[in-house]
């Protein structure tokens, strides 16, 4: 078993204003290495450019390494170190952000900086391995950019994680993927296909939906796919609706077959919705994860190994006005069914005057909005009884979160404060500085403009600001954000956003 190398780092800071003289001095403990040939360090803040520096030589387990490093003392001072073997690669590496002070002692473990990195297609049904993927490893504070990588030789590759966070372009998107661990990290891609695409002769457009959703008119040629979108094989799955239904089921190119033109492909359609009525219902059908509607009047393609779901919307106006949508599965469903919808009574508090309200499932199969009167406190009628999430949404793009389980019969919004105090565009840099209440924990990022968008997973707890370092193709203005900070326990969250959610409900 690999053992643990102990990094020790004694900080002794000058009395004084200013710029510190601090002494540095690493001690090796013993590990499986016989000796090492480099030891560098990287100190950086907020107010000062990083301070580098590195020694060269034959370092035996035991050894110490004096630096001796001209800084300011102060807060949130994030400290880098990594120890090469003797092949000049590096073998350990560790990060630790505190507030620096005189007479500062620091002890840091390092750990090995060896992991495996797994890269994969994401389809609809699963995910594929790939190879040719190029990553970026960034320090914690995300200004330095510690290594680059390719696994265009090995999608299993080993590579040397010497910073907080991997970086990648997973094909829609930069992904920020903190690494707090030695442990494998498995990365995650989407691919663009382009298929040709026909309509049937006679049919000038078309309302399609499953792979691609959209209207597709006698003029295009092809569609553009998500992988998400297909199955790991390279099927599409659309259905379509023009003069009846459509359906295309193929690959390396779509055309429609028009349906129920089979005996016993399609079959009537009885529904018998009780408690709570909808404005409408559609019959979706569900296959390889892929989701698309299969009725068309009175009639709904049947095959036995579709799953297939109601979708339902409608209102419920009292005590809040609120409009609906959610996903029912049909257990077994070849034509009859019976639906129940029953309203789920919890009582709510604390929400400020002029918020709007949004209620929403993790899977995709229930959503409601609206809004309710002036008062903090009522009482929310919900035609949904699993676990969800209940917001309220400010328009000055605040967002409060939280967590609903099916138990649960009440919920309280929490008075939270989370606010971006900078926000600013540098030469090679953009730096986001924010203060978050006592009770808030890890956060997330979001940055995004037309044509771009950028992920950060997670910012721990310690850290209070982000200096991004400009890599090619990122942002050339400022972009807008998003920041979401989640409470220790994960039972609530606190959002704010230079781009405040849109009123998606529409009242009828």
């Amino acid at each position: 078993m690999r053992r643990l190398l102990f990094l020790f780092l004694f900080l002794v800071m000058s009395c004084g204003g200013g710029q510190e003289s601090a002494r540095i001095v690493l001690r090796m403990t013993s590990s499986l290495a016989p000796y090492y040939t480099k030891v560098s360090i990287r100190i950086s803040g907020k107010e000062f450019e990083p301070i580098l520096q590195s020694k060269e030589g034959i370092f035996y387990p035991g050894d110490r390494v004096s630096f001796e490093v001209n800084m300011p003392e102060g807060k949130e001072r994030l400290i880098e170190a990594v120890i090469y073997d003797p092949e000049g690669k590096p073998l350990y590496y560790a990060s630790k952000t505190l507030d620096l002070s005189k007479d500062s002692t620091v002890i840091m473990d390092m750990k090995p900086s060896q992991k495996k990195v797994n890269s994969y297609q994401l389809f609809s049904d699963g995910k594929k391995p790939i190879g040719n993927v190029v990553f970026y490893l960034f320090s914690e504070d995300l200004y330095s950019i510690n290594a680059s990588f390719s696994t265009s030789q090995n999608a299993d590759a080993y590579p040397y994680m010497v910073g907080s966070y991997m970086a990648y372009y997973d094909g829609k998107a930069w992904r920020f993927l903190y690494l707090p661990e030695p442990s494998d990290a498995h990365i995650l891609f989407y691919g663009r296909y382009t298929l040709p695409a026909e309509l049937p002769p006679g049919i000038e457009s078309m309302k399609v939906y499953g792979s691609y959703e959209g209207i597709l008119t006698s003029t295009d040629k092809s569609l553009s796919l998500l992988s998400e979108r297909m199955l790991s094989d390279g099927t599409a799955i659309l259905t379509g609706f023009s003069d009846g239904i459509y359906y295309s089921v193929s690959k390396g190119s779509i055309s429609f077959k028009r349906a129920c033109q089979e005996e016993g492909e399609c079959r009537s359609l009885n529904i018998d919705i009780t408690g709570e009525k909808p404005d409408t219902y559609t019959l979706f059908a569900s296959y390889g994860g892929i989701r698309f509607p299969v009725a068309y009047g009175e009639l709904f393609i049947y095959k036995p190994y579709l799953t297939y779901y109601l979708y339902m919307d409608g209102m419920v106006k009292e005590p809040c006005v609120m409009r609906y949508s959610i996903f029912t599965e049909l257990k077994d469903f070849t034509g009859s069914a019976g639906v129940s919808i029953n309203l789920r009574a919890v009582s709510f508090e604390g929400i400020k005057p002029n918020a709007t309200l949004r209620l929403y499932s993790t899977d995709g199969n229930f959503e409601m909005e609206g809004h309710c009167e002036s008062s903090s406190k009522g009482i929310l009628k919900i035609p949904y009884w699993d676990s969800l999430y209940a917001e309220s949404i400010y328009p000055d793009g605040k967002v409060v979160g939280v967590y609903l389980r099916p138990e649960d019969n009440s919920l309280t919004f929490p008075d939270v404060d989370l606010e971006v105090s900078a926000y600013e565009l540098k030469d090679n840099y953009l730096l986001l500085e924010f203060k978050r209440g006592t009770t808030l924990a890890w956060c997330s990022l979001k940055l995004f403009s037309e044509g771009f968008e950028l992920t950060v997973d997670k910012i721990p707890p310690w850290r209070s600001y982000l200096k991004f370092k400009r890599l090619e193709n990122f942002f050339d203005k400022l972009p807008d954000y998003t920041l979401r900070c989640y409470s220790e326990d994960g039972r609530y969250y606190v959002e704010v956003s230079s781009a405040p959610k849109k009123v998606l409900y529409l009242l009828r």
